[in-house]
């Protein structure tokens, strides 16, 4: 039993790394603007991450439980983490993995006694119910995706670390794809299905966003709310720290450079 477990792991460490470096090489341009309705509604309702770790705390846990990417193989217990990031191919990449065959966090169905759990791991009381059932350190998921990084950082520990990878896309591309989709998303409800922005030119629409402050990124790295908590100069330089140390960006314009990054 002890070998057999033995195997899974290393076929499932395998198939990992191929799965990283194959997502890699899809030239995914034509699928970038498929729904990505889980995550946009998570954090449109700016879903505040009670509970979860903030400022040096996060710190502790980001170093802890996030391998670094100078650090160029993965071990047997580190899982790859997708930081879903919405309008950026998020969904190609998901339907990716599945057709690899890997088990995602998207697809994974656990029997505990005479429970069976279909998990999610893109809202906090998802990622609080993998911890608690260790999804992680017992190896059941190839690949978790999630937008909430510092509420995974809480499902890791420092034998089991988080390779984090993305795809970034330029932010007027995803605004301009968010712009269409909230026109037709009418299965995402209140906070996103915009119907009536087909009747608002895209120059208004840019011209009523263009004195907002959003500091997206920042605030979903760093689990910060936007509404209420500053983002200073020091969040900026924090976030781009953890972004070059610690996640493997992909750029959907740029998938040539991607592969060599």
């Amino acid at each position: 039993m002890v070998m057999e477990q033995n195997e899974i792991r290393q076929n499932r460490a395998g198939k990992r790394v191929f799965g990283i470096l194959a997502m890699l090489t899809v030239t995914a341009v034509s699928v970038l603007d498929l729904p990505v309705s889980t995550t946009i509604r998570c954090l449109s309702r700016r879903a505040k991450m009670t509970g979860v770790a903030k400022g040096a705390a996060l710190d502790e846990l980001f170093q802890a439980n996030l391998g670094d990417i100078i650090n160029p193989m993965i071990k047997e217990n580190d899982t790859p983490l997708y930081l879903h990031i919405p309008k950026a191919g998020g969904t190609a990449v998901i339907d990716y993995y599945r057709c690899l065959g890997l088990v995602t966090s998207e697809n994974l169905y656990i029997s505990e006694g005479r429970s069976h759990i279909m998990l999610e791991t893109h809202s906090v009381e998802g990622i609080h119910q993998a911890k608690d059932l260790e999804i992680v350190q017992r190896g059941l998921a190839d690949v978790i995706f999630t937008p909430l990084l510092p509420a995974a950082m809480e499902m890791f520990d420092s034998n089991h670390q988080a390779r984090v990878f993305a795809l970034f896309r330029h932010p007027i591309d995803r605004e301009v794809s968010l712009y269409y989709y909230r026109q037709i998303a009418d299965w995402e409800g209140d906070g996103v299905y915009a119907p009536e922005l087909a009747n608002t030119p895209i120059e208004t629409y840019f011209e009523q966003l263009k004195d907002r402050t959003d500091n997206f990124m920042i605030s979903l790295l760093l689990n910060k709310d936007r509404k209420t908590e500053s983002i200073t100069e020091e969040d900026l330089e924090y976030a781009k720290q953890i972004l070059r140390n610690k996640v493997l960006i992909g750029l959907t314009s740029n998938m040539e450079e991607s592969i060599q990054r």
